[in-house]
């Protein structure tokens, strides 16, 4: 009986652990979402896992590296993995993580010998505490994103707060990723080391240890609300190419979709299985709306022009276009698909997130939260430009984007295979 009754339980809690409802938070709001990030490092108890596209040493990098070392001090297992080409890391605070007891690695190292895989770049923003708390979406870690006192931020964006089950797939994921053959160890000797900087550094970390001493934590999970389904979703790296399982999953749920189709992204370059979907969508009544930059506010004026570009196909398929003009760039990436299932993380709507990148998502079933996000779009739209024929010229920009932009576009149909590669 004993035997039996224990068997019962074992099954119950793994049953309530399998039906877990995950609970979310939008983080529309930089400061907000900050705020938030800190605060989930400081409470954590047992470990902290991060894994980002760019992190720099200025005073928003800064913080959060020392959140890392002040947490690993007091004995959690913090973990993280970056992009070495696009961080702006030196040596000399990667040995200082170490110094700490951090665990860090590099995301796939530049070498010769490795041909095709040196294609290949970790584009996450994801924040894992206690493998119960995941933060994802598009804000790296630098001033460009977070507010400081040295510069207003550069972009506006998106992250959400997931508690739950996705806690737990986005700390093993990121565990996959630096035991991955991805995953590069610094090779940092002490000669690389300039001991002034390490040790500016250090008093940088030291000074906001002071501070973390007297913080007061928040409740988050007082402001998280409940949600139908959430799915951690990622792609795996145990080989070259990676396997499509977000790429599969977004193209699944476009192909599914009944009412409407919303898109935003700063970087607007539909592969030509997506085109297709959307193109599908669309002859079957499916309301498709496109939000991206307008050139004037991209950073890339070769993406902008491709953009350019595919407006004739968006406008002749019946598929709404809208181009952000404000203050700031748009950096948010999402999908909203018949108002109940959003898809929110790092992916923008291009090859390179699909075909090269590292990126993460999560799925959400929920009509809430649909609502919530289908607010959020609405802002955005409030400060779109919207596109009523191929001949519309946006008045925001200027001469001399319209210009370059031109010759980009010029660029593109002589060499459209550049395309792929965008």
């Amino acid at each position: 009986m004993k035997h039996i009754f224990f068997s019962i339980l074992f099954i119950s809690i793994s049953f309530q652990t399998s039906f877990a409802i995950d609970s979310v938070l939008n983080l529309n709001d930089d400061r907000l979402a900050m705020e938030c990030k800190i605060d989930l490092m400081l409470q954590a108890q047992t470990s902290i896992s991060m894994s980002y596209y760019a992190i720099n040493e200025d005073e928003v990098g800064l913080k959060y590296a020392a959140a890392a070392c002040y947490k690993a001090k007091q004995g959690l297992k913090v973990k993280i993995i970056i992009e070495r080409s696009r961080s702006k890391v030196t040596k000399d605070l990667v040995q200082l993580f170490r110094d700490y007891g951090i665990n860090i690695k590099y995301y796939n190292s530049f070498r010769a010998q490795k041909v095709q895989k040196n294609f290949s770049w970790l584009h996450n923003k994801l924040l894992v505490a206690d493998a119960d708390y995941v933060v994802l979406g598009g804000r790296n870690l630098n001033d460009k994103y977070y507010p400081n006192s040295e510069q207003k931020t550069e972009l506006t964006d998106f992250e959400t707060l997931i508690k739950g089950k996705s806690g737990a797939d986005a700390h093993v994921y990121i565990d996959h990723l630096m035991n991955s053959r991805f995953g590069d160890k610094p090779k940092i000797k002490k000669k690389d080391i300039d001991t002034t900087s390490y040790k500016h550094l250090d008093s940088i970390i030291q000074h906001h240890f002071v501070n973390f001493k007297n913080h007061v934590p928040k409740n988050w999970d007082s402001l998280l609300y409940a949600v139908k389904d959430v799915e951690f979703i990622h792609d795996n790296y145990d080989h070259w190419p990676k396997s499509k399982h977000i790429s599969d999953s977004i193209l699944y749920t476009l192909r599914r979709a009944k009412k409407n189709i919303v898109i935003v992204s700063p970087y607007l370059i539909p592969p030509l299985r997506f085109m297709k979907a959307l193109k599908k969508a669309a002859k079957h009544n499916v309301a498709v709306t496109l939000i991206s930059n307008s050139p004037q506010l991209s950073d890339a004026k070769i993406i902008a022009a491709a953009y350019m570009n595919d407006r004739r196909k968006y406008l002749k398929r019946g598929i709404k276009v809208f181009e952000y003009n404000g203050e700031k760039m748009m950096h948010d990436k999402l999908f909203l698909i018949d108002d109940s299932i959003s898809i929110v993380g790092s992916c923008n709507f291009d090859n390179i997130s699909f075909r090269m990148n590292s990126e993460v998502i999560a799925k959400i079933n929920d009509v809430d939260f649909g609502a919530l996000l289908k607010v959020h779009v609405d802002q955005r739209i409030m400060n779109c430009f919207k596109v009523e024929s191929v001949r519309s010229k946006n008045p925001y920009n200027n001469h001399k984007i319209r210009r370059r932009t031109t010759w980009n576009r010029i660029l593109l149909r002589i060499f459209p295979f550049i395309k792929r590669f965008l």
